[in-house]
């Protein structure tokens, strides 16, 4: 039956088998000691390559910062929509403003203290 080695395990042993040439060890004796075929080797260190492994992180990252600015500008030109409509009401007092902050609430579906703070003159 076949073992199944999880990411550390084969991360260990991929170290191991870089400091097994030195002791005079080829890759077909660390492949029978370890009691893998050379394939599956060959096949661990092409998905454990360090290069490889580290672009796939930082793409991961890259990903993650650019949702992360997308609903940052979605935010942001809610915020912009939402002051621009107040800036077209004429003679705006305080009660008209007030008035004003909920039927943006209700229309725009946000939390009246985020209209509070973006809504003010």
């Amino acid at each position: 039956m076949r073992k199944r080695r999880n990411a550390e395990e084969t991360a260990r042993l991929l170290r191991d088998a870089d400091r097994e040439p030195a002791k005079g060890l080829t890759v077909s004796d660390f492949c029978r000691k370890v009691g893998v075929a050379e394939t599956t080797y060959y096949r661990w260190r092409r998905r454990n390559d360090p290069k490889e492994v580290d672009s796939e992180r930082r793409c991961r990252e890259l990903e993650n910062e650019v949702e992360r600015l997308k609903r940052l500008v979605v935010e942001l030109l809610l915020d912009k929509t939402m002051l621009r409509e107040v800036a077209k009401k004429k003679g705006a007092d305080f009660f008209r403003l007030k008035s004003f902050g909920y039927m943006l609430c209700w229309s725009r579906r946000v939390n009246s203290r985020r209209v509070c703070r973006r809504s003010r003159p």
